[in-house]
């Protein structure tokens, strides 16, 4: 018997517990994640889309759902207690918006509380390209260098339906002059200098210009001395 050797290894075992017992609630933390689909995807009007939600551990949920953005609508449960945790979500084929929509999960705990997921996205965009665009104004005419407006993208389709493209991904803004104005993936346009220029909206093959203008600034009037 050596006391020395048993008294390191009595201490070694004991560290070996305390780590144990600070690592394991760490280890043991709840977690949610939206699994399928990736975050970002493409989908069109009319597609179901699986959602497929992972926990861990699982025996620390009773009940896991789906938080869906406006437009987005389940074939089914929103709400299940028990896995495997998958769900349907309907894009409706009238949906009005080309945008990117919001999915979330949320776990009801065992314990106490509820904890969510991190979001993803659904990138909503129609199959056909439009026929032709429009946006709310005809011309942009600033005030002054430093003025800022919003852009407004209109498309029509083949089946008659109007669908606002402002956040469509495949809508893409190009100024005829960024000394003038520049204008911003969601369609900020901002003067930048005096002039006149013009801003392209482009679309699956469809496009419109829309004539830019901002005023040179007028020299301060200077007092008359005598």
């Amino acid at each position: 018997m050596n006391p020395l050797r048993d008294e390191i290894g009595r201490r070694v075992r004991s560290g070996a517990f305390l780590f144990g017992m600070l690592a394991a609630p760490l280890w043991a933390q709840p977690k949610i994640a939206i699994t399928s689909p990736s975050d970002g995807v493409v989908v069109h009007p009319g597609d179901s889309v699986t959602v497929i939600v992972t926990v861990s551990p699982p025996e620390s949920f009773r009940m896991v759902a789906i938080l869906l953005a406006d437009s987005l609508k389940t074939r089914g449960d929103l709400m299940l207690s028990a896995p495997p945790y998958r769900f349907t979500v309907e894009v409706p084929r009238d949906i009005q918006v080309s945008d990117r929509y919001g999915i979330a999960a949320s776990g009801l705990l065992t314990a106490n509380g509820s904890i969510e997921s991190d979001p993803i996205v659904l990138d909503v965009e129609r199959r056909d390209p439009p026929l032709r665009l429009e946006t709310q104004l005809e011309a942009l005419y600033f005030d002054s260098v430093g003025d800022a407006g919003h852009l407004i993208v209109y498309g029509y389709f083949a089946d008659d339906l109007k669908i606002d493209l402002t956040h469509s991904s495949l809508t893409k803004y190009i100024s005829g002059s960024q000394a003038i104005v520049k204008i911003d993936k969601n369609g900020l346009a901002t003067a930048t200098g005096a002039g006149s220029t013009s801003i392209t909206v482009e679309n699956s093959g469809a496009k419109v210009v829309i004539p830019v203008s901002v005023p040179h600034e007028e020299p301060p009037v200077q007092p008359i001395t005598r």
